[in-house]
């Protein structure tokens, strides 16, 4: 069975997206719950997937001035990433 990892940022037990990246193990499951998050992801364990947890409601990930997401797996690594919106508003020079 995979980890589960559930980000809230309210009530946790994560409260961003990067802190339960940083403690899943490779193949674990993130569940987010629906909000607006102003993070910058790093992506660089295997396997991960970042999901909903909640039916209903919008997971917006924003991002100003660097990526939203960065990934830097190796060759036949995967991950993968369902339900979250991505928005990015800033300018692209990566300061």
């Amino acid at each position: 069975m995979k980890n589960l990892f559930v980000v809230d940022m309210k009530y946790g037990p994560y409260k961003l997206i990067q802190q339960a990246i940083d403690a899943a193990t490779p193949g674990s499951n993130i569940k987010i719950a629906k909000g607006e998050y102003y993070e910058n992801l790093v992506i660089v364990k295997d396997g991960l997937k970042l999901m909903p947890r909640d039916e209903i409601g919008d997971i917006i990930l924003v991002s100003s001035k660097k990526p939203c997401i960065t990934v830097n797996l190796k060759k036949g690594q995967k991950f993968s990433i369902e339900g979250l919106k991505i928005c990015h508003c800033g300018n692209n020079d990566g300061a």
